[in-house]
């Protein structure tokens, strides 16, 4: 993550009746599913309000269509234009597929997208199985709301009850925010990662070579 994207409080934004939860990713492939299924189970009554950005998605054409002319999906923007949408919202969404035959992936693969999440201070919203890596950070550091049902429906439920807390709101913020600032903080990655190659240097020093 980029150092100067990492906000020093957290900031309960005000809304007029929606709850802007923004997703910013793939949404093909194993994703594609369920966040249509999300997308349908927001009326357009909804006090939530989705937004997606990210590659062109793999849906139906008229429905492709539907959430263009809503402005539900935005297209893949640029990074400057992003970081803006993600400041402006109240919850930032990471899914995680729930198949049987993603179980190994869902376990072994922690989403990038969580990183950059925290950066922003903002309540994470998690959508995925018990089993996954997202869901297993979000409840070992407390910085997330997670929903491990694969029913669309009951995951708009969570975040309609999130969207009428805002004490938890701030405390969900806070918390992301100190994982911005520790164990996401880019120079201490960056420290983390020339140690270990020193590490691994002063190791070999005096070892004959393998070369394969």
């Amino acid at each position: 993550p980029d150092k100067s994207m990492i906000v020093t409080t957290t900031e309960n934004l005000p809304y007029e009746g929606k709850y802007k939860v923004i997703y910013a990713g793939i949404m093909t492939g194993i994703y594609s599913s369920m966040l249509q299924d999300l997308y349908r189970s927001l009326p357009a009554s909804s006090e939530i309000q989705l937004e997606l950005f990210g590659p062109q998605p793999d849906w139906p054409e008229p429905l492709l269509q539907q959430v263009k002319t809503e402005g539900v999906y935005a297209g893949f923007v640029p990074r400057e234009l992003l970081t803006n949408k993600l400041s402006q919202a109240h919850g930032l969404l990471v899914v995680m597929s729930f198949e049987p035959r993603d179980k190994t992936r869902m376990q072994t693969s922690f989403p990038s997208k969580l990183v950059d999440y925290c950066q922003f201070g903002k309540p994470i919203i998690i959508w995925g199985p018990d089993y996954c890596s997202a869901v297993q950070w979000g409840r070992q550091y407390q910085s997330a709301l997670v929903v491990t049902s694969p029913w669309a429906k009951d995951l708009v439920q969570a975040i309609r009850e999130l969207a009428t807390q805002p004490e938890k709101q701030n405390h969900l913020g806070n918390k992301t925010l100190d994982r911005a600032k520790g164990m996401f903080n880019p120079e201490k990655i960056k420290r983390q990662f020339i140690d270990s190659l020193y590490n691994v240097a002063t190791l070999n020093q005096g070892e004959p070579q393998v070369v394969f």
